[in-house]
């Protein structure tokens, strides 16, 4: 249950960085997300002020939202009736491999 870091761009953007990953995710959905920490997003200082997840190929029957939780610092998973939860968080284990196939996290902070 944990995600995989791949390619990485970072900006210096004034006293803070821009970071671009590419992520793949592990083909069993963790309850309460994957573990995810700004210093794997590659700002130094591990400090977030936003982490933005965008990803494509997913039908509109998905409805797939993701959102990072930054005090457990993980990568959430919610919606997506064709991936287990019509509402609500991801349920434990389904595999969104298919459905997070060009998954990116960009993430700004120090």
């Amino acid at each position: 249950m944990a995600l995989t870091l791949g390619q990485q761009s970072r900006v210096a953007i004034g006293g803070r960085w821009q970071t671009a990953t590419q992520v793949t995710v592990d083909n069993s959905y963790p309850t309460g997300g994957w573990p995810l920490t700004p210093a794997q997003l590659g700002l130094p200082c591990g400090l977030a002020d936003a982490v933005n997840a965008t990803f494509a190929g997913v039908t509109a029957a998905g409805g797939l939202n993701l959102q990072y939780d930054p005090n457990n610092q993980k990568l959430m998973a919610f919606g997506g009736a064709a991936a287990g939860a019509a509402h609500g968080e991801i349920t434990n284990g389904v595999n969104l491999t298919t459905m997070l196939a060009n998954l990116r996290v960009v993430a700004i902070g120090r």
